[in-house]
């Protein structure tokens, strides 16, 4: 019997064809919207094609000791920011002393392109190496919700020196009325920022639906602070106020509905 011989077959399976690469450019940033910033990121080495796509994204989530070191940190802040439109900017911070100074560059650009929603936190950073947030901040047309964690407002406008703690004044009169939402935590003793602040929103803003304000206590007892809230006007028919007192290791909660 003739040995018959098993003619073995090779055919090349075609390459799957990338159809998201092929959607327009206002998709793709909404598909990368869902990602973390690192994972948005990363999409950048896929091909020449997504080699930019990440830029389009509308948010940015930052943590700097998520990176290398600051410089890092920096640097990419800085490329970011310069082909971006941002809707939403998250930060938290963590500087040391010979750090270069970004933040406040970082916030005066974004307030001028129709911010809405901006976080800045500090995280065991001392006075000395707080940034300033700009004044441009603060006279933002489209900024909803504002949340400011042991930073500086800058007050050089005034005739009162900035001084080297959180909530050093009263904001600047300028700030406009579209926020919604506003959170100021202070870790040094704040009563009197925290009552003029207050007073300031409850003239200002119209649409204010909560403000949440948390500070360290010192003399002033936290009746009066409650009672100072309450004796206030607002402008908005119904705001929410949260005060959050910490006095050594005890932390105490008062809230409010006026």
């Amino acid at each position: 019997m003739e040995e018959s011989k098993a003619k073995i077959m090779c055919y090349e399976r075609p390459a799957r064809e990338d159809m998201i690469s092929k959607l327009p450019d206002p998709l793709i940033s909404r598909i990368l919207f869902y990602l973390p910033t690192k994972e948005a990121v990363k999409t950048s080495v896929l091909s020449h094609r997504w080699e930019t796509l990440w830029l389009l994204v509308s948010e940015l989530d930052l943590n700097s000791s998520e990176f290398p070191d600051y410089n890092a940190f920096a640097g990419f802040g800085d490329r970011f920011l310069e082909k971006s439109c941002l809707h939403k900017l998250k930060l938290k911070i963590m500087k040391r002393k010979n750090d270069k100074s970004c933040v406040t560059w970082w916030v005066n650009f974004v307030a001028r392109r129709k911010l809405k929603h901006l976080e800045v936190e500090y995280l065991y950073v001392s006075r000395k190496r707080l940034e300033v947030m700009p004044i441009s901040l603060f006279v933002c047309e489209t900024l909803l919700y504002l949340r400011l964690s042991l930073v500086l407002v800058d007050i050089t406008h005034s005739k009162v020196d900035t001084l080297p703690i959180a909530l050093s004044s009263v904001p600047p009169q300028c700030l406009l009325s579209s926020l919604e939402f506003v959170e100021i935590k202070s870790r040094y003793e704040a009563e009197f920022v925290l009552m003029e602040l207050a007073r300031y929103f409850s003239e200002i803003s119209v649409i204010l639906k909560k403000l949440v304000v948390s500070w360290k206590r010192s003399k002033l007892e936290e009746d009066s602070v409650v009672r100072n809230l309450l004796a206030l006007q607002w402008r908005y028919s119904i705001c929410q106020i949260e005060v959050f007192v910490s006095f050594g290791h005890n932390k105490n909660m008062v809230l409010l509905e006026v």
